[in-house]
């Protein structure tokens, strides 16, 4: 993209609000610049892990939560694992 130019980018509605030499948009991030060769962009991103849970009026998810983290959300079970965390657990010091 040499010469003028913007670049824009889809802001994750799970990214928190933050500062950027940028115009924003509901659910954009738009950087209007001169570009040239070489040039480069750093992008960061809040990947802290938050809890989820469901709405308690549901019936078949009562007690049930989801950890997230960015996009991703990971679900764990305990109808066929032990009651306590293992070494095997995916997420062995996260309180829950």
């Amino acid at each position: 993209m040499a010469g003028g130019g913007v670049l824009a980018a889809r802001r994750p509605p799970t990214a928190p609000d933050g500062t950027a030499p940028a115009t924003t948009d509901p659910g954009w991030l738009r950087l209007r610049r001169r570009w040239a060769p070489g040039d480069t962009l750093t992008v960061a991103l809040d990947l802290a892990a938050r809890l989820t849970r469901p709405d308690p009026r549901v019936d078949a998810v009562r007690g049930c939560v989801a950890i997230e983290r960015g996009p991703l959300v990971h679900c764990l079970e305990g109808v066929d694992h032990p009651a306590s965390p293992s070494a095997s657990s995916p997420f062995p010091t996260a309180p829950v």
